[in-house]
């Protein structure tokens, strides 16, 4: 009897051990779900105001550009440095194009 009951007693642990692994498995797979989801709602919403910071940036060039032109008295690019030049693109709304250095020698 005691036998049966010391078997019992062992498949019971056994039992429960295996399902303490597999909800903590499952858990963890939701986690790692759920982790995902978060980054890709991230990257959508990221992506979705790539837009609008585009559409921002002309605007800051431009107000920077009369700034620049007021503060220095007209001389254009003057915080530049002088081996550098700067591109302005014209266009419905201006912006600085690239900025093209050639090396110091």
């Amino acid at each position: 009897m005691v036998v049966v009951i010391l078997i019992a007693v062992v498949v019971v642990i056994f039992l429960g051990g295996g399902v303490l692994t597999h909800n903590g498995l499952v858990n963890r797979r939701n986690r790692t779900q759920e982790a995902g989801s978060e980054i890709d709602v991230d990257l959508k919403r990221q992506h979705d105001l790539i837009p609008n910071r585009v559409e921002t940036v002309p605007g800051y060039v431009a107000h920077e550009l009369v700034r620049s032109h007021d503060a220095t008295g007209g001389v254009p690019y003057a915080a530049a440095p002088a081996r550098c030049k700067i591109r302005l693109v014209l266009g419905p709304k201006p912006f600085l194009g690239p900025l093209s250095c050639r090396p110091l020698s």
